[in-house]
């Protein structure tokens, strides 16, 4: 038979090891499917906020680009003393799709063979890009800038509507929060940013596309 004190001892051993086996069983069903849901709104908020950053990155990118051309234009305009012209790549609606900037070597308000391209700005998936109400840019020998007429005739800015400026609008979008960076560009070259950020429009904000 065995002592009083023993059979105390193998009972403590045996609670210890059912309590070490209830602590190590694992989550349960309800403690999994919490932690899937936490997880699953965590990747959703921090998918959400990347989206953000790379939309509002590429805007401004954009944007800048758009400014290194339009400075780059008026210079090779005044060092190789031809019109440098400023044209879509291609029209959607009113919209340019792309830009491509050259100089004009013959003169002829058209980019043939005989003409220096000189750089390209494409459209990204994640913005677009808007030149309000010009069918070309022209930037002269003189360092003046101005819109184009059909025939790429150089229109003042200060005739025809444009109130001594023309306006570049690069838009970004993702869901229903819009990127917009709106870039005035003066007959004189100087050149003004103001920058706009939109959460939960219905509608794009003006000048801005569905991207």
């Amino acid at each position: 038979m065995a002592e009083p004190g023993k059979v105390m001892l193998y009972t403590r051993k045996q609670r210890g090891f059912a309590c070490y086996r209830l602590r190590s069983r694992g989550f349960t069903m309800v403690e999994l499917l919490i932690t899937i849901v936490l997880i699953g709104i965590l990747t959703t908020i921090a998918t959400s906020m990347m989206r953000d950053w790379a939309v509002s990155n590429d805007v401004n990118a954009t944007a800048a680009a758009v400014e290194s051309a339009f400075d780059q234009a008026r210079q090779a305009a005044v060092s190789r003393g031809r019109p440098v012209l400023m044209m879509p790549r291609a029209i959607t609606g009113n919209r340019w799709k792309g830009i491509v900037y050259f100089v004009d070597t013959d003169m002829d308000g058209a980019l043939t063979d005989n003409d220096e391209v000189l750089g390209e700005i494409a459209e990204s998936q994640r913005s677009t890009v808007d030149v309000d109400g010009a069918d070309a840019i022209i930037f002269l020998p003189n360092g003046m800038s101005g819109s184009a007429s059909a025939d790429y005739r150089f229109i003042d800015l200060t005739d025809n509507g444009y109130f001594g400026h023309i306006e570049v609008t690069v838009c970004g979008r993702n869901g229903k929060d819009y990127y917009r960076r709106l870039m005035t560009f003066t007959t004189t070259g100087s050149m003004s940013l103001q920058s706009q950020d939109f959460s939960g429009q219905a509608n794009p904000p003006a000048a801005c596309y569905n991207n």
